[in-house]
């Protein structure tokens, strides 16, 4: 199948690099909170950073071409990035809830252990989600090239 416009390299490139930032982000934070003597506000201004590059990253998967990208390119897999685009609310207000936690006393072991748990469950869930992403890309990249002859 051929396109009048094959995958933008630059926007793979750029979509790539967003998802190796947020991966250092979320390593990041997930050394602060394996530390419950870390403050506070630090997890909280981490966590606000990281629901700030989720929404933007999302935005430009969204609507700055990519995924319309993949699509035209392999219109199969239009479902699935409707379905991935539904997913992207859904972290953030995963990501919010969590980011809430951090208004209560964390100086209590099961608090911050909560906190832990949460923000454990939802880095697993958006890596998961980011592996779906790759995935999708690569079947679109490979009907781009096509197969070799």
């Amino acid at each position: 199948m051929t396109l009048q416009e094959p995958l933008n390299p630059q926007a793979i490139a750029d979509v790539e690099r967003e998802h190796a930032e947020l991966r250092q982000l979320i390593g990041t934070i997930q050394k602060n909170l394996a530390d419950p003597s870390r403050p506070a506000a630090l997890v909280k201004n981490q966590l606000t950073a990281l629901g700030q590059k989720l929404e933007d990253h999302f935005q430009t998967e969204e609507h700055g071409g990519f995924f319309a990208q993949i699509t035209d390119q392999a219109p199969r897999l239009a479902t699935q990035a409707d379905k991935l685009c539904d997913e992207h609310q859904a972290l953030l207000v995963e990501l919010l809830a969590i980011t809430d936690q951090t208004q209560a006393d964390l100086r209590a072991n099961s608090t911050w252990a909560n906190l832990q748990q949460a923000f454990h469950a939802f880095s697993k869930h958006l890596m998961n989600h980011e592996s779906e992403e790759n995935e999708m890309l690569q079947e679109a990249y490979w009907e781009d090239i096509g197969p070799a002859d």
